[in-house]
């Protein structure tokens, strides 16, 4: 089996690091090459790819260059190379994909684009992106939700050839004893400081608890657009703002709780990765949420809160640093039976050779 995959850059983010996950699952199953449409940058996993024994070659164009000559290049490049399968990732390669003359297209869809592109670009820009991006997955052979919540969303628009997998993540490897025996209950926020990720909701509740000054210690894990204000707002002895890390074990591995007041998600990696680190998790009533609540099927692991009023969670918080509400073990069995790479990777495999055969 010989499959492509295009994506825009190696940076390291979500996708990027599915991505990671499934070319690790699949280096022995299949010839894996890498397109990608542009430049690379010091946040780049490049050399993580390469060191799996994928081929990576890229287009290195930028933006304006894309718009010139991105279907060309391509184009000539699958004309100069045999794949049984192309596999993209974004809206730039779902372009490129979705206009080529090959057999078998597949598409990842990572979010709702009707949410996250209006939230990221503003409304005008953005449904004329998500107008682009339903365009696209319509030639494909497969699209692939990473959550049933995404694939009922974007079924609605007369996309019928969709499925979901869910993501992914790999295998903590950090220490997990001790989660529950520390003076402070370590609270954790995994991921991009940004309107949509809704982080200072988790802070207002936060500091609205009076016991939290000496009982808890939040730690703000990520940066973003609004990681300065938050900062220059909250940042105190027991809320932490860590910024970006390229790799966030320790702060797993100290926390009991893991807590995301977004308003919008595909299918949080934070929250697998918590789980994978067997943290229990706090979460906005979003509809991904919800489906991750579903699967975990234990409210001592998992809790819900809404997210038009912040009583519920400022509750959450209160029992955590009162005992109340304990620690309990058993998330990581949910992430081994639901979120691992070594499951999503079986799921894609068992996919690709579906298509091939009916292709």
């Amino acid at each position: 089996m010989r499959i492509l995959y295009v994506i825009s850059t190696l940076t390291n983010c979500g996708p990027v690091n599915v991505l990671y996950s499934l070319c690790k699952q699949l280096t022995k199953k299949a010839k894996i090459t890498i397109l990608t449409l542009s430049p690379e940058n010091e946040d780049s996993r490049l050399d993580d790819f390469v060191e799996l024994g994928v081929i990576v070659n890229s287009l290195s164009l930028s933006r304006f260059g894309f718009m010139i000559r991105g279907k060309r290049l391509f184009n000539d490049f699958i004309v100069e190379n045999d794949f049984n399968i192309i596999h993209s990732h974004g809206l730039r390669a779902d372009q490129l994909v979705a206009n080529c003359h090959v057999l078998v297209k597949i598409s990842t869809a990572h979010n709702n684009p009707s949410d996250d592109y209006c939230s990221t670009y503003g409304r005008l820009l953005g449904h004329w992106m998500t107008l682009c991006q339903l365009r696209y997955w319509k030639k494909m052979t497969m699209v692939v939700a990473c959550s049933s919540y995404i694939e009922n969303q974007i079924r609605i628009n007369n996309i019928t050839r969709i499925m979901t997998i869910h993501n992914g993540t790999p295998s903590f490897d950090g220490n997990l004893d001790d989660k529950n025996n520390k003076k402070a209950s370590q609270i954790l926020v995994l991921g991009s400081l940004s309107k949509r990720k809704n982080v200072e909701f988790v802070l207002q509740a936060f500091m609205a608890v009076k016991l939290a000054s000496n009982r808890l210690c939040l730690n703000i894990v990520g940066d973003g657009p609004q990681f300065d204000d938050l900062v220059n707002k909250y940042a105190s002895e027991n809320i932490k703002f860590i910024g970006k890390v390229s790799d966030p074990t320790v702060y797993l591995a100290s926390a009991s709780w893991l807590v995301s007041a977004s308003q919008s998600e595909g299918l949080p990696m934070a929250v697998m990765e918590g789980l994978s680190a067997n943290c229990n998790i706090l979460l906005s009533d979003i509809g991904p949420h919800e489906e991750i609540m579903h699967l975990v099927n234990d409210q001592q692991i998992c809790q819900l809160f809404p997210l038009n009023k912040v009583d519920l969670l400022m509750k959450f918080f209160t029992e955590i640093a009162t005992g109340a509400l304990d620690w309990h073990d058993g998330a990581r069995l949910v992430w081994e039976r639901n979120f691992s790479e070594t499951i999503m990777g079986h799921n894609y495999y068992k996919l690709y050779q579906q298509v091939i055969s009916n292709s």
